[in-house]
This record gives C-alpha cells, structure tokens and sequence, in this order.
C-alpha cells in the first residue's frame, strides 16, 4: 500500500530569526544566558532596534492542499511513467495552480522526489509458527505485491526514473531499495533464530535473492510473476537453499574413492 509516513500536517512551521539578535538577558548582564524565541505566531518583532523576522505558521489548508498534489504526482506517475508525467497534469487531477505547485516544489523532479518519501514499502512477514516452506511462501508473496496495481506501477515508475536521473535514484536507493532489503533480511533474521530456515543461511544474501526474483523481474520484464511461478521458484531454488539441513550439507551418498 501507499501511503504518508509522517502527514506534512505534522512537521511543524519553521522559525527564521536573525542569529546575530542579542537577547533581553544577553543585553542586560553582557553574557549569553540562551536565547528567548519569539512567538511562531507573530509576523516581527523589534528588540533593542533588531528587527527578528519570523515566518508564519503554514495553515492546516496550505497542508492539506500540499498532500492533496503529492498524492495527485503518484497517481499520475503511476499512470503515465516519469517521462510523460507534466505538472500540468498534476495540477488538474490536484485541482491546483501550477503557480501554487512551483512556490514549493521548483522541478517536476523535486515534486516527484518529494512524492517518492511518502511511498511505503510492503512489510515482509516472519511466520515463525509456520514451516520453511509456508513461512518463505509468505516472504515471495509480500515482495510479489510490491510489483502489481498501482504500488508495483509507482515502484517500475520510480525505477525506470532513477536509471537517467541521479536525484530520482538518490531518493529510490533511500525511501524504497535499502527499507525492503532491511525488511527482507529483518524477517529472514526472525525466520533463522525460530529454526523455520537453515541456521546458516545468509540473510542478507538471500534478502538480495528473493527481492531479485520478484521486484526486479517485474521491473526488467513489465510483468509480476505469477503464483504459478513462485511456487515454482519456491521449490526449485529458495526451499533447496533455505530449508533447514539444506544449507552447507552434503548429499548423502557413498564415499567417492577406491574400494
């Protein structure tokens, strides 16, 4: 699913005062006793013939209007791709002014960087009372839903972007590539310490290998695999590597040699 991490409603209005204003007490005992901000909701205030100018609290509207055109670039992006995505098209399905959309984002590449942090990985589950094969059928599950509807459009969108665009691919390695391989090894991690998969199994190796099978094959292919196909990779490559007493055991069979 998508949705906001932390809603722009919650990040509180920011304070510009000029630096170099001595306070009240600063003024009467020549030292620096810690500086008394002034009111977020006044406009400016004269202290000692220093001007302090504060910016005004951003309203709930203004916030509101500001979720209203991230969530009008993923829908889009999601539709169109990057390359074909304008902020014209934005600004119609967020019924706002372009002019409103540049005072804060100045770049369609900003917007939609901006865009991209509100995007939330899936979470990968750890079935500890399951065995290898249900618990590992659940992990190929959660990152296959990643790759269909309009999460796995957004995150093919995003990637195809980050291929040309430094800034893009900067934002997907943080807000989407490094949560799901930590969330990935995380379950994997919870999964070895209960016994369902091998107790030497590289996590962090097999994190890589799973979100490769699934996400990075939709993203390379246009398509996600089918269940068909995950069982099919369940059985011929992650069970064999996974499963416990599979990992760093040899077959059984007789011992090669004269006799």
């Amino acid at each position: 699913m998508v949705a906001a991490r932390a809603g722009l409603s919650d990040i509180p209005a920011s304070v510009l005062v000029d630096p170099s204003a001595a306070t009240i007490g600063e003024r009467r005992s020549g030292g620096s006793v810690g500086r008394r901000r002034p009111s977020a909701s006044s406009l400016k205030t004269e202290l000692y013939g220093t001007v302090l100018f504060v910016q005004p609290p951003v309203s709930a509207y203004s916030l509101r209007r500001a979720d209203a055109v991230l969530e009008a670039t993923l829908d889009v992006l999601a539709e169109v791709g990057f390359a074909r995505l304008t902020v014209d098209m934005i600004a119609t399905r967020a019924h706002a002014s372009k002019a409103t959309i540049y005072r804060r984002w100045a770049t369609k590449t900003e917007l939609v960087r901006a865009a991209a942090a509100l995007v939330e990985v899936e979470t990968i589950p750890a079935e500890v009372d399951a065995d290898a094969a249900e618990a590992l059928r659940a992990v190929l599950e959660s990152l296959r839903s990643m790759t269909v509807g309009r999460l796995g459009r957004l995150v093919t969108a995003l990637t195809t972007a980050a291929v040309d665009d430094p800034d893009i691919r900067a934002t997907v390695h943080e807000e989407l590539v490094v949560p799901l391989h930590r969330g990935t090894a995380a379950a994997l991690d919870e999964l070895r310490d209960a016994g369902v998969v091998d107790a030497h199994a590289d996590t962090a190796l097999a994190a890589q290998a799973l979100i490769a099978l699934t996400v990075d094959r939709a993203v390379a292919t246009g398509t996600a695999a089918t269940p068909a196909e995950l069982e099919a990779l369940l059985a011929a490559w992650v069970l064999p590597v996974l499963a416990p007493a599979a990992t760093g055991r040899r077959t059984k069979g007789p011992t090669a040699g004269p006799g």
